[in-house]
């Protein structure tokens, strides 16, 4: 018969438990209640007579031998335990990260202060947003207040997400994508994995937010939440719009016990659209108008927002450095103009007649052949190339083969382009470039005639001429002053076109010995390859956006912009690479923009607004601010560029309107960002330094894991052998006990296992066991089975 106390195992519970109610109900029947050792679960269930003789008693269990050592190894278990959940030394971190004094005052001084963490974490961009996810996950996890895990991120990102979160954490964060969910046949993934990770738009098609909406998450994280927008629309009758984000967000965040918004661009002045966003985090507190007074104040308890420029470092050091960009203007030559201007009106022509034929692709195709003649003359030269050999394939063609590829092109999806990630935009433009919206002869003779006109225009230049951007880049790194032959920089350079990288790279191999390089499609390893060679071997690293993604160059401070994206947000993304937590140094951002073209004029004019805004602001948040205020007036830079290009009489009307709108945005933005100095909350580094030097006290010393590691394996009867001094351990030949709990040890050919004690005698081939290291859980799991009479 059970009692009240008792401490029991069985088949009934997942884990041990004690007794706190066992009744019979008839003759064959009890009902036992009881609560859960590890995770303090409530249990009801209902036994059999004859099976409660089979509950194994553990507290009642006859122990023999038990040593002085035994008890102190014991009351240890209990201090490692209870150090793993609730100790607040894990806020100085582990071999892989040490966090900065914002965020540790932001996960312990703010998240974990309530019992249910639910935030907008709103810091300036590169503050480190994805380590305070991270440091919040370990310790909802080490707390058992979170088990199932989704983040969703832009796609542009989701690599680098994966890849911090694994190496800083140990968090092993699955990517679903459509790949993956044609893996898993009729299973859902999102159900299957407890850690998901997943891009924030593949996640709002309808088919993957049903599946997102069967799987229950106890914590949500999503970066880039102000994506997840609803507007307030009319005055009298009052309507929301949702966009599809924010429906997703709606769907998901209100099931969800956790979440965590992050977010650089928190409000645009907009304090209804900011209110809605809040609805995601607390739908009754934000449910009404009235509070719109007081929620950007530092008295609304759910938002977390620091500036950069006042983060720093525990000295007092700021933790950003100065960032200075210069544009570098220059004059195409008087041959490269009229190839531009030739170029320029062939865009102009074929551009509209798309338009009135209705084909988005190819009126697309011909902004990207303008982007690459801006781009260089070797990327529209090969450009118009392949288009050529496409249109005389196409000609060569029967009338209904043409129209099968005119329509396959027409479904070439250009309305979601910029939320792609870069990689896809790249697949997407080698596809787009070489559409058409005719099958007529005659119309498809007239535009082969045209290319072939342009392309023996540009092999004139091409093969007899040095391109006067080249020459400007040249005279940046080689010349009188320049980077490379007088300050022996190491400098990034951006290109948006893999063909401009090709000749970039050959023409800077006759002037140095190696080029690192990186572009879309090149796999995590084959990234780091050329990240290690660019920091040990050589001083230029070549990149597109694609490639840019998911790489950190805090030893570079020194960046190129051979070409300027028409998309300030992507500006911003390849400054990120060098502009960092972890830089040292002052950076330099050069972008070389030819001022007598006409998306030329519009980028220098851009430019320097960004730059003035940039400066008066005290913030580099002006990028991001400047994509929305463009979005808003034109739907993106792109569109505002394809003005400039198609109404060629409207060119300085439609400079002097973007002047006017980003003058607006800067004054409005001044005002915004003076009543944030104004109520934002600074942190007390003089406290959170004395509350750090505590917690150094408090930690266990890191000896202590490996000493308790080997007593339990010992125990175990696993033959551990010591040097003289007791500092580095060796297991000849791992159990296979040990090895299916070790997730880099399952070969059974391995001879020998070391490890150490001793932060001194640390090194690759003998690691420190720590709080984080497997051996040390495996002897945690076997203490804790012991204690329970189950070994």
């Amino acid at each position: 018969m059970l009692a009240k106390g008792d401490i029991v195992s069985s088949t009934y519970f997942p884990e041990a438990v004690e007794i706190k109610k066992c009744e019979s109900i008839a003759e064959d029947f009890y009902v036992v209640e009881a609560i859960g050792q590890e995770s303090s679960k409530f249990y009801e269930v209902m036994v059999e007579s004859k099976k409660i003789n089979e509950f194994q008693q553990m507290n009642n269990k006859e122990k023999s031998g038990i040593q002085a050592e035994d008890v102190q190894k014991y009351i240890q278990y209990l201090l490692l335990k209870n150090e793993a959940k609730f100790s607040h030394t894990k806020a100085l971190g582990n071999q892989n990260i040490i966090p900065l004094p914002h965020q540790i005052e932001a996960v312990y001084g703010r998240m974990l202060q309530v019992p249910q963490p639910r935030f907008l974490l709103a810091d300036d961009p590169g503050a480190g947003k994805t380590i305070m996810a991270g440091m919040l996950i370990k310790e909802l996890q080490a707390r058992l207040m979170a088990n199932r895990i989704l983040i969703l991120v832009p796609p542009l990102v989701l690599k680098q997400w994966q890849e911090e979160l694994d190496q800083k954490f140990g968090l092993h964060f699955h990517i679903i994508n459509r790949n993956v969910v044609k893996e898993y046949g009729g299973k859902n993934p999102f159900t299957a994995n407890s850690l998901c990770l997943a891009s924030m738009y593949w996640a709002i098609r309808d088919d993957v937010k049903a599946l997102i909406q069967e799987s229950d998450f106890d914590l949500v994280i999503i970066d880039e939440a102000h994506k997840m927008a609803a507007y307030t629309q009319g005055t009298a009758k009052k309507k929301v719009f949702r966009t599809k984000l924010y429906q997703l967000g709606e769907s998901i965040l209100r099931k969800a016990e956790h979440c965590l918004l992050l977010t650089a661009t928190p409000h645009k002045g907009d304090t209804e659209n900011f209110r809605h966003l809040m609805k995601l985090i607390d739908e009754d507190v934000f449910s009404s108008t009235i509070i719109n007074e007081s929620i950007q104040e530092k008295a609304n308890p759910f938002i977390i927002r620091r500036l950069k420029e006042n983060l720093s470092n525990f000295d007092g050091t700021p933790i950003f450095p100065k960032r200075t960009s210069k544009t570098i203007q220059f004059q195409l030559t008087d041959e490269e103009l009229e190839l531009y201007d030739a170029v320029t009106e062939y865009v102009r022509h074929y551009f509209n007649r798309a338009i009135n034929n209705g084909s988005q692709s190819t009126a697309f195709a011909m902004m990207l052949l303008q982007r690459r003649s801006s781009s260089s003359i070797e990327a529209i030269y090969l450009s118009l190339r392949r288009r050529y050999k496409r249109l005389v394939k196409l000609y060569k063609q029967t009338e209904k083969e043409r129209k099968r590829y005119v329509n396959k092109v027409r479904k070439l999806d250009t309305e979601n382009y910029l939320e792609e990630g870069n990689e896809l935009q790249e697949k997407l433009d080698a596809q787009l470039v070489q559409s058409t919206d005719v099958v007529d002869m005659k119309e498809l003779k007239k535009e082969i005639l045209a290319i072939k006109g342009l392309i023996k225009q540009i092999e004139h230049i091409k093969f007899y001429t040095v391109e006067k951007k080249f020459e400007e880049l040249e005279e940046t790194l080689f010349g009188e002053g320049g980077l490379l032959l007088q300050q022996n920089e190491k400098i990034i350079i951006f290109t948006e076109s893999v063909d401009t990288l090709n000749y970039l790279e050959e023409q800077l191999l006759k002037r140095v010995p190696k080029v690192a390089k990186i572009i879309g499609g090149f796999s995590m390893n084959k990234r780091h390859q050329q990240v290690e060679m660019f920091r040990n071997e050589c001083q230029i690293m070549l990149a597109t956006d694609a490639g840019g993604e998911s790489i950190n160059l805090q030893f570079c401070n020194q960046m190129i912009n051979y070409d300027i994206p028409w998309n300030p947000n992507r500006l911003e993304q390849r400054m990120g690479r060098i502009h960092r937590i972890g830089q040292k140094n002052e950076v330099f951002i050069f972008n070389l923009v030819a001022k007598n073209t006409r998306e030329g004029s519009v980028m220098v004019r851009l430019l320097e607004k960004m730059e003035k805004m940039r400066t008066d602001l005290g913030s580099d948040l002006v990028y991001d601010f400047i994509g929305e205020v463009l979005e808003d007036q034109y739907d993106s830079l792109a569109n505002l560029m394809q003005e400039a290009i198609v109404n060629r009489e409207k060119l300085e009307e439609v400079i002097a309107n973007m002047d006017k709108t980003l003058s607006d945005e800067n004054e409005r933005l001044l005002n915004l960002v003076e009543e944030e100095r104004l109520t934002e909350e600074k942190i007390d580094l003089p406290k959170l330094k004395r509350q750090t030097n505590e917690w150094f006290v408090e930690r266990i010393p890191k000896r202590f894991y490996a000493d308790f590691t080997s007593f339990v394996l010992e125990k175990k009867r696993v033959r551990i052998q010591k040097s003289k001094d007791e500092t580095i351990m060796r297991i000849e030949r791992l159990p296979k006990f040990i090895r299916d709990n070790m997730p880099d040890s399952h070969d059974e050919q391995i001879q020998s296992y070391r490890f150490t004690n001793s932060v001194n005698a640390e090194s690759e081939d003998v690691p420190l066991i720590t709080d984080i290291h497997p051996l040390f859980h495996v002897g945690l799991q076997l203490m804790k089975k012991e204690i329970e009479g189950r070994a």
